[in-house]
């Protein structure tokens, strides 16, 4: 019997109804009157003396799929997740999936197949294709991934462009309903397994031999409980708001102004248990930075990013006025690199009255169908917006070199108008002159948004040591392992990324599992 109800407060799901999972949500959370707690094994009168086969903490898409996955491998499951809400960030995106040889690119004409993805991987992502992770992506995310959603009725819709960001053919497949939808199939597969809600995980239980033996957590009531497990797998998110293992990885990110566009979540506990406990880094410089916002004004926002959009109809300038990338590219990660390469900071997105009648300043942590924006005169008010009648007063308000700005608006509205080939722009039809005043600049700050590198595992979830040996007892995925296995991409990332969080999820749970029970 699955969850009779699904509700979306804001970025996560919530559970509803009167099935298995709420009235043990219910129990875990609000103790009975008589103080006694739901058995999370055979043999326990409450979770302090409880003991699963598999204890998975977190409840986004990897680790609800891990739980998922156990289960269907004939594991005692239970679930901790510190929030009061199960779904992470999925519901703030539009859930987009890579994949390579579905039936949605057949019967939209697209010849696609695994193979064809590994001959692009290098260029789109500049990831090894050889890399045991990125083969497994690539041949199993369609049958274990792609196929286990079909079969519950989920329906994909295929992104078209001229310019795919992986590789010759279109891949990214949007599912029916989004990002919500994704969670939505998820929690409705969980069936009876077990539930805690606003459980927060503080620290791993280990054994003789440092054998990862359960985890210890903390309940809303501020009570701690002990869980023993044979299996443990963490899918605790990511680690971009842990400054201090950011710039551990990336030393020359300290000092630069830097936004967050990433879950308030990813405090990157589970890398501190695990890096305490031996584990390693793999790809540890993809630290994924996008440039496609500004500081958030709000009061509530201090350190967050905002979404500024369009930011393709104008120019992007570095701090001294000149350009520095193609700005038609659609991948944001590349953006905030090549920002970066030029050294000279702040950056700016340039555009004229025409296209900032246009723009919009959008919360990205809000549901991907909501649009919260922001008003233009806070963002000005901050500094982060400035506008000028001619070019030369808007290099003013920047603070940049009057000359190199006007420079580059003229080399840009030359190639527009057809008058001359530009260095920087590659678009067949390009887009209008900047040439309406006023002129508006939009101060742009790279943020810091995905995890491409995280805690090194094998091929099934295992976590390894530097010298390649698996931890015994604890297994981890999703974007704790950089989306899925650390080394899956280079310094280019990919759009996306839930495809390979739920294969290492479903992996996880797995061999967590089987593994448990053969123990």
């Amino acid at each position: 019997m699955g969850v009779e109800g699904v509700k979306n407060p804001l970025t996560s799901v919530r559970l509803v109804g009167s099935g298995p999972i709420l009235g043990l949500v219910l129990a875990a959370c609000h103790p009975s009157p008589d103080g006694e707690h739901p058995d999370t094994g055979p043999d326990s009168d409450s979770p302090t003396e409880g003991h699963v086969d598999v204890l998975v903490v977190g409840g986004g898409p990897a680790g609800v799929m891990a739980t998922v996955q156990a289960h269907a491998s004939g594991a005692r499951v239970l679930l901790l997740e510190r929030q009061p809400v199960l779904g992470g960030i999925v519901a703030a995106t539009g859930g987009s999936m890579t994949f390579a040889g579905t039936s949605t690119q057949a019967a939209a004409g697209v010849e696609d197949s695994p193979g064809a993805l590994l001959e692009d991987w290098t260029e789109a992502t500049g990831g090894d294709p050889r890399d045991p992770w990125v083969r497994q992506f690539a041949e199993r995310s369609v049958p274990e991934v792609f196929t286990w959603y079909t079969e519950r009725g989920t329906t994909f819709s295929l992104v078209l462009g001229e310019d795919d960001p992986l590789g010759g053919v279109p891949r990214l497949h949007l599912p029916s309903g989004g990002g919500q939808s994704l969670m939505d199939t998820l929690v409705g597969a969980l069936s009876s397994d077990r539930v805690l809600l606003e459980h927060e995980v503080t620290g791993l239980l280990t054994g003789p031999g440092g054998v990862v033996q359960g985890v210890r957590a903390v309940r809303a009531d501020g009570t701690t409980v002990e869980l023993g497990a044979a299996s443990v797998v963490l899918a605790t998110g990511g680690f971009m708001r842990d400054l201090e293992l950011v710039y551990g990885n990336r030393p020359a990110l300290e000092g630069l102004d830097l936004t967050f566009a990433c879950a308030r979540h990813a405090d990157g506990r589970g890398h501190r248990w695990l890096l305490e406990m031996g584990a390693t880094w793999d790809n540890p410089t993809a630290v994924g930075l996008y440039l496609h916002g500004t500081p958030d004004p709000r009061p509530t926002g201090e350190g967050e990013d905002l979404r500024v959009k369009p930011t393709h109809l104008g120019i992007q300038v570095d701090g001294t006025g000149r350009r520095f990338r193609d700005e038609s590219k659609e991948n944001d990660l590349e953006a905030a690199e090549d920002a970066l390469a030029t050294g000279h900071p702040p950056f700016w997105l340039v555009v004229d009255a025409a296209v900032a009648d246009e723009m919009i300043f959008q919360d990205p942590l809000v549901e991907a169908h909501e649009t919260l924006t922001v008003d233009a005169g806070m963002i000005a008010a901050h500094g982060h917006l400035v506008e000028a009648a001619t070019l030369s007063d808007l290099a003013s308000a920047m603070g940049v070199d009057p000359t190199f700005l006007t420079a580059s608006v003229d080399g840009f509205n030359a190639w527009a108008r057809g008058e001359s080939s530009d260095a920087w722009r590659t678009d067949p039809l390009p887009p209008d002159p900047i040439d309406e005043p006023p002129y508006r600049a939009v101060h742009l700050v790279p943020s810091l948004a995905k995890a491409f590198t995280g805690i090194d595992v094998d091929t099934s979830g295992r976590v390894l040591t530097a010298s390649g040996e698996p931890i015994p007892g604890v297994y981890a995925a999703g974007e704790l392992t950089g989306m899925a296995g650390g080394s899956l991409v280079g310094h280019l990332g990919f759009n996306g990324s839930f495809s390979a969080v739920l294969l290492s999820g479903l992996v996880a749970g797995r061999t967590a599992a089987e593994e448990a029970l053969a123990r």
